[in-house]
């Protein structure tokens, strides 16, 4: 009885159904085998990344920056980190440089000031009233007020103090993304920059006075902004390096514009002045050292001509003194005659002589 249920109970291999179902099987398994294992693949290889060449990045594990000290922020290239949600690759656009206009000091201007401006004319209309609530301006060391507009471009310099304590709170809105790009012209990162300039400006300001800073030491003024509101940056932590600070636009309120542009140009009168009196002096003092010079070698051959015809009538007195210095009637004789010689050289050249008694009393000896 046993021997005919446990025949009945066999499974016909041979039977074409079961056949079918166990290649079906195999098929299904199969397929299911590299299903599993392209997915293991995709899976790991989700996790690569590229950095463009003007980005850097970060990789959070589990919200947590990865990494050892000095080698946290990853450079342009490729990167592998596991998929989201272990990991996270956070892309900061570090390189490029950004710029902004700094209009806080400015007073505001009207419609007549902008089309002013616009059309190539005067850039304000000099209007009087001075709204504090409104105009912006800095009191200077000596108080008065000027007004400023600035062009400040910057850029990071530490990817990582700027994601820490700069760029905004990343939100839920990325998640399951493999990663996350931060662009650093962000608003937070421009508000920290005009805060830090404004104050480095209203520092600098109260410690000089107007005139130094519009004239004398207006580039200094500037350096000394720049350096001030780098610190302030750095103190903060922010991440952020001024490249470079330009002080476009500087004027003095406009209640005092026409008074003031007055007293610059009597300036410049009285500088243009000075160079015109400097050059005449110039000229004054080269023409002199020019007659100098002549005068001096003029008076040099007159001299030497002078002592070296004392030196031959010396030297032929002294050859005199010496041939007739046994007898001196015969030189009082040679001398005579050599007057009379030569007294007659000189008047054989002249076609009238006249003769003029200068004293009526005492008669006159015609040699």
């Amino acid at each position: 009885m046993a021997d005919v249920l446990n025949k009945n109970n066999q499974i016909d291999t041979h039977n074409p159904g079961i056949e079918s179902l166990n290649e079906a099987l195999k098929v299904f398994f199969f397929v299911l085998k590299w299903v599993m294992v392209t997915a293991i693949i995709f899976f790991l290889f989700s996790g690569v990344t590229v950095i463009k060449q003007h980005q850097v990045g970060l990789i959070l594990r589990f919200g947590k920056i990865t990494g050892s000290v000095g080698k946290q922020v990853l450079k342009p290239g490729l990167h592998w980190a596991l998929p989201y949600p272990i990991h996270e690759v956070i892309k900061i656009d570090a390189a490029r440089i950004r710029s902004l206009t700094v209009e806080n000091f400015w007073s505001k201007e009207s419609v007549t000031d902008i089309l002013n401006r616009e059309s190539g004319g005067a850039p304000r209309s000099g209007k009087t009233i001075l709204n504090p609530g409104v105009d912006g301006y800095a009191l200077t060391g000596d108080m008065n007020i000027l007004h400023f507009m600035w062009e400040v471009r910057y850029k990071l310099k530490d990817p990582l103090n700027y994601f820490l304590n700069l760029a905004p709170p990343l939100g839920t809105d990325h998640n399951y993304q493999t990663s996350l790009e931060i662009n650093s012209i962000d608003s937070s990162a421009s508000d920290f920059v005009i805060t830090a300039l404004t104050n480095a400006v209203l520092r600098q300001a109260g410690q000089m006075n107007i005139d130094n800073i519009l004239k004398q030491e207006q580039e200094e003024f500037k350096i000394r902004v720049e350096r001030t509101a780098q610190q302030t940056l750095d103190k903060m932590q922010t991440g952020i390096a001024l490249e470079r600070l330009d002080l476009v636009r500087i004027s003095v309120p406009g209640a005092v514009q026409q008074s003031f542009d007055l007293v610059l140009q009597a300036e410049m009168q009285k500088s243009e002045k000075e160079n015109q009196a400097q050059a005449y002096r110039n000229k004054e003092i080269h023409q002199a050292e020019g007659n100098k010079d002549q005068i001096l070698g003029q008076a040099r051959v007159y001299r030497k001509k002078v002592v070296s015809s004392a030196e031959a009538d010396a030297g032929y007195i002294k050859n005199l003194l010496k041939r007739y210095s046994d007898d001196p009637d015969k030189l009082d004789v040679y001398l005579r005659q050599y007057y009379i010689e030569t007294l007659d050289q000189v008047l054989s050249g002249i076609h009238s002589k006249y003769i003029i008694r200068t004293n009526e009393s005492r008669n006159s000896k015609l040699w």
